[in-house]
């Protein structure tokens, strides 16, 4: 390479810096100024990150191309090989992040809002771009990644819809698929007068056995006072 070439790939690298950093600068400063919605501002926040990381390997993969220039037929390879390597390194934090951004853009996730997920059961205190900070009764703050509130099911309320979490098992006799069983819980669950109207109760098979099926069921309700009724209203359906 002679020193016109050298020159040359200098001026187009800090170009291609330059208006890499210039983007995100204004990406940022329209987040800071353009009349938009509070929830919209929220989410273009939320994927902030992964946009200005985007650029940034948009940016170092065409200057790697740049360097190849003589040798067109490796700049693809050396492209890969830069998105693999990069991908391979943030793979935890971008498999949460983008779960998030998913999940978010889906549901309103708000502060202070009861949630109830895999036995976590509390207020909503941080709406963090890896994970979610929940504050248990006991005041015990758990941290629950966004990737893996998007693989379980999980329910949700407002302060002005909250209810209390109550879990415990049924075994029913097998006459019929699970499946059916599962559902037929789930409906005298959801009809108990006592039941919370707004928070869908969970079902889900426990164990198989020859004769009969375990299953665990968690029901909400506005006062716990309310649970013995509803346990109770499930089992009877369920022949027990």
């Amino acid at each position: 390479m002679n020193p016109g070439d050298v020159v040359s790939t200098g001026l187009v690298v800090l170009a291609i810096g330059g208006g890499a950093a210039l983007l995100i600068v204004l990406f940022r400063l329209l987040l800071r100024i353009a009349p938009m919605s509070a929830p919209l501002r929220m989410r273009l926040r939320t994927v902030r990150p992964l946009v200005e990381a985007v650029l940034v390997l948009i940016a170092v993969a065409w200057i790697a191309n740049r360097f190849f220039a003589d040798r067109p037929a490796l700049a693809p390879f050396v492209t890969l090989g830069i998105l693999g390597v990069a991908v391979a390194a943030a793979w935890l934090p971008l498999r949460d992040l983008v779960s998030g951004v998913l999940l978010r853009s889906e549901s309103e996730f708000e502060r202070d809002q009861w949630i109830h997920v895999e036995g976590i059961e509390g207020r909503v205190r941080g709406i963090g771009l890896r994970a979610l900070e929940v504050e248990r009764d006991d005041g015990l703050r758990v941290r629950v990644p966004w990737h893996r509130l998007a693989m379980v099911p999980y329910a949700r309320a407002t302060s002005g819809e909250a209810a209390r979490a109550h879990t415990f098992t049924v075994e029913v006799q097998r006459s019929r698929r699970p499946a059916e069983h599962l559902s037929t819980l789930h409906a005298a669950a959801l009809n108990c007068f006592y039941s919370s109207p707004r928070v869908e109760p969970q079902v889900r098979l426990l164990e198989e056995r020859e004769r009969s099926i375990l299953c665990e069921v968690t029901v909400y309700a506005a006062d716990p006072a309310f649970f013995p009724e509803i346990e109770a209203a499930v089992k009877k359906k369920a022949g027990r």
